[in-house]
């Protein structure tokens, strides 16, 4: 059986398009509604072309740059080629679709959104005598433009470079560009939500009384203020794991540790892998580079065990990243991924376990300080 996209014309004029990606072009030319029920269902227009001329782009099996240069209509495919993997790298993991409303494209570098004038009580549906006015909500549109960032990324390579370069090991240079740009398209939703978009409209601020942690009871009040809309994200840094893995956080959290005890806990964890050179260490056991390795064979397995019940467990489909995580399920691992640490270069000229103990004590009496007072605050 004949098909069409083995005789398809290809040209850089497809890209230039109005209106048009290559991909839809291609799409309107070769339309995937020919191949119900063929060998060829399930791929698009792109997809086909690919197989057309047999480049192979994923796999061990996957053909080296210069495929796409074999003839001058599969070098026109090698721009939508290096789009598509750097998208993939911007949809991997992208937090920007869970603190979006809506998406609107435009052609510009200047954008004028509209916004709602109803403010607190004219929100709510009154009841409307007989003979009287509705209230109104009015919409308007925004007093200042929204300036657009220019930004843009140019990839320069000779031909010698990648000719010989495997396609696969090529994508994954494209999807870390990809993921940078998401990064800074991210950093640029944040930065509209914290300060506005030029129209004077910062989100409001939350303070908590000094002295006060951040507890469930006081998450609890920030999600009601968000009524009638439903918080549905949370942006956090990082450092939640480290410090939720090392207890700053008990009970329902809502028993709170000093950060004082969690770092400085971390830091006898790493003091107790440094030896000494008083000879009563001498005895201390040697971590091979194989001990290390297998070390991180096993924390890396674990984690993706954690992860993996996490997903199935735990995670609404069509979800974008796995939820549900805690720095606590990777508790056990700690001690294991401090070892691979340890370095026989690295030593102590004086033996210091007595004041690392006193230190220990410390940090407990730290400790059960803040947990009393947490379950004072509680009760």
């Amino acid at each position: 059986m004949a098909y069409y996209y083995d005789n398809l014309k290809l040209d850089k004029g497809m890209y230039r398009e109005a209106g048009r990606s290559f991909s839809q072009v291609l799409e309107r030319e070769d339309p995937s509604e020919r191949y119900k029920g063929t060998s060829l269902e399930g791929l698009d227009a792109f997809q086909r072309q690919l197989k057309r001329f047999d480049i192979k782009v994923k796999g061990e099996a996957s053909d080296p740059v210069e495929a796409f240069f074999r003839t001058s209509d599969a070098a026109v495919l090698f721009p939508e080629y290096i789009s598509r993997t750097v998208r993939q790298g911007m949809e991997e993991g992208d937090v920007l679709p869970h603190i979006t409303a809506a998406v609107t494209r435009i052609d510009g570098m200047d954008y004028r959104s509209i916004s709602s004038e109803a403010v607190g009580e004219e929100k709510k549906l009154r009841p409307v005598p007989e003979g009287t006015m509705i209230p109104s909500t009015s919409i308007k549109v925004q007093a200042n433009l929204v300036k657009l960032k220019k930004r843009g990324r140019m990839l320069v390579a000779s031909y010698e470079a990648v000719r010989f370069q495997k396609l696969d090991l090529f994508s994954v240079t494209l999807r870390q560009i990809g993921a940078h740009i998401a990064r800074t398209h991210l950093e640029d939703a944040v930065d509209v939500l914290i300060n506005g978009d030029g129209n004077e409209n910062p989100a409001a601020t939350t303070t908590i009384e000094a002295g006060k942690p951040l507890d469930y009871g006081a998450l609890v009040d920030f999600w009601a203020k968000f009524d009638p809309y439903v918080m549905n994200t949370l942006l956090v840094s990082g450092d939640g794991f480290l410090e939720t893995m090392l207890g700053m956080q008990l009970g329902w959290l809502n028993v709170f540790v000093s950060r004082i005890v969690i770092y400085g806990l971390l830091l006898l964890l790493l003091l107790s892998i440094v030896r000494t050179e008083d000879s009563g260490n001498s005895s201390r056991a040697e971590i091979s580079g194989l001990h290390k390795a297998s070390f991180l064979v096993v924390c890396g397995l674990s984690v993706a065990m954690v992860f993996a019940s996490m997903f199935m467990s735990w995670t609404p489909r069509g979800s974008i990243s796995i939820m549900g995580i805690q720095g606590r399920y990777f508790l056990p691992l700690l001690p294991l991924l401090w070892m691979t640490c340890y370095s026989p270069n690295i030593t102590l000229k004086k033996d210091v376990s007595r004041k690392l103990m006193y230190f220990a004590v410390s940090l407990q009496c730290v400790a059960v300080y803040g947990i009393l007072t947490s379950l004072e605050r509680i009760l």
